[in-house]
């Protein structure tokens, strides 16, 4: 277990060191400069010049890139060219609302992806299945931000059920209701990736040997469908959810925007918006470490739902 975590490790760091350094080499190519961004328009050749010596900007992109890699293996992300405060400070104070929004996206794709898509195994080839199998087709088709300003209009303008934007602090009950519109229309397409994927998983859990097997000699159709068919099918979905944090952490970019959450995707969008190279890195460094943990999530829920898998 301690190799299989030191390899995964040494791996993680190495596309960590490849990506940041494409992301870098990316920006320095975009039109913009920092400088310019943040004194206005009206600054004069000087004032920017003189910026620029002071965050360091004057010097090569990789050099740049490997003053900033240095400090990042110390803990030190560096300082917002923007906001002006550390890098690793505004990530902690965005994180727990991107936490809330893709946690909620998660629960919506449980509790609706994963029974409709029993539901659909179980009545293989009868009108529910056929019913579920158009809606989880139209679910991945749909845009996010189109369900989402869809949601807005209707329960948000309309009904006024739910807040239009932003974010209310007030209470627990407050700061749900305001993540049900986004975390939903983020998690639509989770719902149609899950059930799919759980109808597929089941019902060829169901149609093997042993299962056919197990119904031959009497077992209950229940019983089948709970010992043959969930337990199996479960191992699959795991899979694509671990490997959806990526995804989900890209939609929070369009969702965070259009809802006005104050959470990590907002934050890149408007890092990228004003070429704040430390915090963009900085926000890489997050996605990267987020998706290997949860990958090694995944890698032991696999080990706990079956002991056949090992870790080599």
């Amino acid at each position: 277990m301690l190799t299989f975590f030191v390899r995964r490790s040494v791996g993680a760091g190495f596309v960590l060191v490849v990506v940041s350094l494409i992301t870098f080499a990316i920006l320095q190519w975009l039109p913009g400069n920092p400088a310019e961004i943040i004194l206005g328009m009206h600054a004069s050749p000087a004032q920017v010049a003189n910026l620029e010596n002071q965050l360091g900007l004057n010097h090569p992109w990789y050099l740049q890139y490997w003053n900033w890699l240095t400090k990042a293996v110390h803990g030190n992300l560096g300082t917002s060219l923007v906001y002006g405060a550390p890098v690793s400070t505004l990530i902690l104070q965005r994180l727990p609302v991107t936490l809330s929004l893709t946690g909620m996206s998660l629960l919506w794709a449980a509790f609706i992806g994963f029974p409709i898509g029993v539901i659909a195994a179980v009545k293989k080839n009868k009108w529910p299945d056929s019913v579920i199998r158009v809606g989880l087709q139209i679910f991945l088709a749909v845009p996010s931000f189109w369900m989402g300003l869809l949601l807005m209009s209707l329960f948000a303008m309309h009904f006024q059920w739910f807040p239009v934007s932003g974010l209310d602090n007030q209470g627990i009950g407050s700061f749900i209701k305001s993540l049900v519109l986004p975390s939903f229309s983020l998690g639509l397409v989770e719902v149609a990736v899950l059930g799919r994927i759980v109808r597929r998983s089941m019902i060829d859990a169901l149609e093997a040997p042993y299962a056919s097997t197990a119904l031959s000699k009497g077992l209950p159709a229940t019983k089948r469908y709970v010992r043959h068919g969930l337990r199996t099918a479960l191992i699959t979905p795991i899979t694509i959810v671990g490997m959806q944090v990526s995804s989900l952490l890209g939609g929070t970019v369009v969702i965070e925007n259009l809802f006005s959450l104050p959470g990590i995707g907002r934050l890149l969008f408007v890092a990228i918006q004003q070429k704040d190279y430390p915090l963009i890195e900085g926000l890489t460094l997050f996605i990267v470490v987020a998706v290997f943990l949860s990958s090694l999530i995944v890698d032991q829920l696999y080990r706990y739902l079956d002991p056949r898998i090992r870790l080599r």
